[in-house]
């Protein structure tokens, strides 16, 4: 049962961002062991927020909570599998799913115009990014390839929701998809090209931005 309790809202918001501010201050300390316990949490509170919230007024919005829940259920289990960099490959399996799911949905959404022309820019800037990082990749090319092209597509489904929509709303999803893909570009910068000591609160903080932004979306009932 939905709590429509006017006070949870916010709490929980407050609760998000004390869970994420000490996550990513945790990462950098040498005993990583409040870092794994609050990196999954603070993506768990994200998801409660579509147990607190009020539904959404359209229907086609409405419609597609479970696959949004579904999607950030696999951001916490890749969440969870990159906690430890063996697991890697894991993790990066888990957010492709979560990408082709938050793709899908926001194609429903996104009219019928194409707009080829957003697809071809990410897709340039992609490949590009894509070509700097190449050479370190190793036995991780092909998939690292396949991730790209999903996230791409997933921002460019985004994008076309944005143009079809031309509201806030719209808006906001095509910012919360940038944040990510910046978010997961930095990871890649940390991992493959050179570590940096602020990488974290970039990587974290857009993430959790993004997918916060993602959840209010279709949680809250904002149009």
């Amino acid at each position: 049962m939905l709590n429509t309790k006017k006070g949870s809202i916010p709490l929980i918001k407050i609760a998000i961002i004390i869970s994420a501010t000490c996550a990513i201050y945790a990462s950098y300390l040498s005993n990583p062991h409040f870092y794994y316990l609050l990196k999954p949490l603070t993506t768990v509170l994200i998801l409660s927020q579509f147990f607190t919230g009020r539904l959404p007024f359209s229907e086609d919005i409405k419609k597609q909570r479970h696959r949004i829940i579904a999607g950030l259920v696999f951001c916490l289990i890749g969440d969870i599998f990159l906690l430890d960099y063996t697991f890697f490959a894991y993790g990066l399996g888990a957010f492709l799913i979560a990408h082709i799911i938050f793709a899908f949905v926001f194609s429903k959404l996104a009219g019928t115009k194409q707009y080829w022309l957003a697809l071809i820019s990410l897709g340039a800037i992609s490949l590009v990014y894509y070509w700097a990082i190449f050479d370190n990749l190793g036995n991780l090319r092909l998939p690292v390839a396949v991730y790209l092209c999903c996230i791409v597509v997933m921002a460019w489904q985004s994008l076309r929701v944005c143009f079809h929509r031309r509201d806030a709303w719209g808006l906001m999803l095509a910012f919360a998809t940038i944040c990510f893909l910046v978010s997961d570009s930095t990871i890649a910068a940390n991992e493959f090209i050179a570590p940096f000591m602020a990488s974290n609160i970039i990587i974290l903080g857009l993430y959790w931005i993004s997918i916060s932004i993602i959840a209010l979306l279709f949680s809250n009932g904002i149009e």
